[in-house]
């Protein structure tokens, strides 16, 4: 497997280096030291411009770690002592530390995440209009950010409904402009139910459980087992709030603008 530090960051930081020689990452590699093909959005390529190179994967990969970490204390605040000692079982669960030791880009994710939420806090207008501008930014960088989008429709105001849509525009034309790059993420090789983590990755390893040899059914199928249970949950759970937050409530955003 080569060298593993910061192992998915050295994908990015190869492809980088990658790109720059004239291959295309996403399909051909070379520069990665076990020859993996890129499986982030080419948009991941960018950082090439800020002169990331593979041999900077060590300071590459500590800097997506602390921002992930800064990001969490942004996110809890302060805590009391049982608090913080919860807090810090689920840091230290083997999924987080599996994605830190990895320098995974969900870390990096989940800090545009958490700086949507405080950009949604705060009272300028303007500061919260980059908090869905930045959870769209995220969708670009992997999909299921676009997850968090529908909550800003559930303000039951009628200006972030249609945020909200608009965001959703915007990603499905860089869906569809993007289409081919997807296509090539989503066959990229995975490393495997020992080197992954994540919803298809416990749906393969209970696959295995029941039906020896390899995965038959294509990668659609893979993802759509995976991602149709969260479609039913997500829509479970918007019904729920539409139930719970009367149309008169108050704007948590304190826009004042009714429906």
């Amino acid at each position: 497997m080569g060298d593993t530090i910061f192992y998915d960051a050295r994908n990015v930081a190869a492809a980088a280096d990658c790109r720059r020689l004239g291959h295309d990452p996403l399909v051909d590699n070379p520069c990665d030291p076990s020859a993996r093909p890129m499986n982030y959005p080419r948009m991941w390529l960018l950082l090439r411009l800020v002169g990331l190179h593979q041999s900077q994967t060590p300071v590459f990969g500590a800097v997506v770690v602390l921002l992930f970490l800064a990001s969490v204390l942004l996110l809890v605040g302060r805590l009391t002592l049982p608090q913080g000692a919860l807090v810090a079982a689920a840091l230290c669960s083997p999924a987080v530390m599996f994605a830190v030791e990895r320098g995974n880009m969900d870390l990096v994710l989940f800090a545009l995440m958490v700086l949507a939420v405080v950009a949604w806090q705060a009272r300028s207008e303007a500061t919260r209009l980059l908090s869905p501008a930045l959870v769209l930014v995220a969708a670009a960088a992997k999909l299921y950010g676009a997850f968090a989008l529908p909550a800003y429709a559930l303000t039951g105001h009628r200006r972030w409904r249609w945020i909200t849509v608009g965001a959703f525009a915007l990603l499905a034309a860089y869906l569809a402009a993007t289409a081919d790059d997807l296509e090539k993420v989503a066959r990229a090789p995975e490393g495997g139910l020992l080197y992954s983590f994540g919803a298809r990755i416990l749906i393969g390893h209970l696959y295995h459980q029941v039906v020896p040899g390899e995965w038959q059914g294509g990668t659609i199928v893979a993802q759509a087992i995976a991602v149709v249970p969260l479609l039913v949950l997500t829509a479970g759970a918007w019904l729920w709030a539409r139930r719970r937050l009367a149309p008169g409530d108050a704007d948590p955003a304190g826009t004042g603008d009714g429906a």
